[in-house]
């Protein structure tokens, strides 16, 4: 396994998580979940997060990709993308304050089924050969959860 460096590597695997052997996205977005869930953020906060980690996710991702030897393709050691995505699904929560376990939990299952099986429209972003591809299907499945969220909770 070809890593970058070992500070960087870390990062671009989510503190880590990208680095455990069987299924880093689901890891990464469990480790999202129960840190959003701790830290129930207001908007401004969740805000400031999902900015630093974009950020972040344009400036690695591509450097990332090319040191662990996938050009234009996710690799399985890079989950801020997960990070990305469980940010965008738990938008409503934020928005509502429906800090309930429930929700996240149902959040998060509905979007590592969506991330891992990418119907339509979210197979068209993982087909794209850059960064856009590799945060793209995640960012659309988060968004797809958001939606449905914010249809239950509006109920």
């Amino acid at each position: 396994m070809k890593t970058v460096n070992k500070g960087l590597s870390l990062f671009f695997a989510t503190l880590g998580v990208g680095l455990l052997p069987f299924c880093p996205g689901t890891y990464a977005s469990v480790l999202i979940a129960i840190f959003i869930y701790w830290l129930s953020p207001g908007v401004l906060t969740w805000f400031i997060l999902l900015i630093v980690f974009t950020i972040i996710a344009f400036l690695s991702i591509p450097r990332a990709s090319i040191a662990l030897g996938e050009k234009a393709k996710d690799h399985p050691e890079i989950t801020i993308d997960e990070a990305i995505g469980m940010l965008f699904a738990l938008f409503p929560v934020v928005l509502y304050g429906e800090w309930s376990l429930e929700i996240v939990i149902f959040a998060l299952i509905c979007f590592r089924m969506l991330d891992i099986l990418k119907p339509w429209p979210i197979c068209y972003a993982d087909r794209i050969k850059s960064w856009y591809g590799v945060v793209g299907d995640d960012l659309i499945a988060g968004i797809l959860v958001a939606i449905l969220l914010f249809m239950g909770l509006n109920a």
